[in-house]
């Protein structure tokens, strides 16, 4: 069945920026005077929501959704792991029994990308984690318990989280993979959103459409500029608070940019009595635990910022800041304190891309992360 947008009940003028909703098809908006129109739509997509904004003054917004939602099902055709014929099903399926997998433009680019975050982070990202995801319960086929798996169970998922096991012939978006360990599962849950607003980015901007914001799940793709020319602007949530809480910071974007945050507010487990993140840490099996309570990656790609993003939860603030420097990304690391928290940046991040305090004192409203 082809899946469609649902537009909203508003078309909001440009010169307002915009509050993404954590809930399928929210969105709230405030006019202001000047500027032209945005249009916004929203629909499921990727386990996820996937809102829209495009500038309607100089775009053909019709198309521009109908390119935005075929460029993200593209992606998730590719990647997803509920879909029993894309690519990482099949290739998850067929584990350990020799058989190779024709797999694509899409999935020889992200599982690229994913390797090289896996080795610059020192193994903090890695796309072969699913085996680990499922024996925590937070994967498909993953079953919630009460209490932890043990250390053998553990040590086991472990080894089949090997990316030295992931058979790779790559032919230019004709390529195959294998997996060559019985019981592995890749799972690109840390990537894949972001990749999907990269490739819509990709889409609409070779159609000629240029001002828009793609967010899958939040993570988040920036083109051009308002039609007054004034960036868009993203706010970072209350970790602490709820989405109606106002941003505790806010982001600009100029021709360009991305946007992704990973934090362990919303998906966890009670095991043991513990509460404990859906975050897992790749290099020892467990789920982090860390004074962190969300981490913001500014990149140049959504892909790169999504990932980024979970290996900074996984590695703290001083060595998640030597890896966004060596990737030329940028960073707010929301720390917990006493009983709220404190905002750390990476250097550079205030001064390229932050205004001091939101303004909404003139109907101004922030992108949702």
């Amino acid at each position: 069945m082809k899946k469609t947008f649902k537009k909203a009940a508003c078309i909001v003028s440009a010169a307002a920026l915009l509050i993404a909703a954590a809930v399928f098809g929210g969105v709230s908006c405030r006019n202001r005077s000047g500027g032209g129109d945005v249009v916004f739509a929203s629909r499921n997509a990727m386990g996820t929501f996937l809102n829209f904004w495009v500038d309607a003054s100089g775009a053909d917004t019709s198309a521009a959704l109908e390119i935005c939602a075929a460029a993200v099902d593209r992606v998730s055709a590719s990647l997803s792991v509920f879909d029993p014929q894309s690519v990482t099903a099949r290739l998850n399926v067929s584990a350990g029994n020799g058989e190779w997998i024709e797999t694509g433009r899409e999935f020889e680019a992200v599982l690229d990308l994913s390797l090289f975050c896996h080795d610059i982070s020192g193994g903090a990202f890695n796309p072969a984690v699913g085996p680990l995801m499922e024996l925590w319960g937070f994967a498909r086929g993953g079953v919630p318990g009460t209490a932890s798996p043990d250390s053998e169970e553990v040590a086991h998922a472990l080894e089949l989280a090997d990316v030295s096991k992931i058979a790779v012939i790559d032919v230019d978006g004709n390529g195959r993979a294998m997996l060559l360990a019985p019981g592995m599962r890749l799972d690109f849950g840390a990537v894949a959103k972001g990749f999907g607003a990269d490739c819509a980015y990709a889409d609409l901007r070779a159609a000629g459409i240029t001002n828009f914001i793609v967010d899958i799940g939040g993570n988040m793709r920036f083109s051009g500029s308002k039609p007054s020319g004034g960036a868009w602007t993203a706010g970072v949530r209350d970790p602490c608070g709820d989405m109606n809480s106002p941003p505790v910071a806010s982001m600009f974007f100029r021709d360009g940019g991305a946007v992704s945050t990973s934090g362990s507010y919303e998906q966890f487990s009670m095991l043991d009595g513990v509460r404990r993140s859906h975050i897992i840490d790749p290099r020892t099996g467990m789920p982090v635990e860390t004074d962190l309570l969300q981490v913001t990656v500014i990149a140049d790609s959504a892909a790169l910022a999504d990932a980024l993003s979970t290996a900074c939860f996984v590695l703290g603030y001083e060595k998640g800041a030597d890896l966004l420097a060596k990737c030329g990304a940028y960073g707010i690391f929301a720390v917990r304190s006493g009983d709220g928290f404190k905002l750390l940046r990476t250097p550079g991040t205030a001064e390229k891309y932050e205004r001091p305090e939101p303004d909404c004192s003139r109907g101004t409203c922030y992108g949702g992360i």
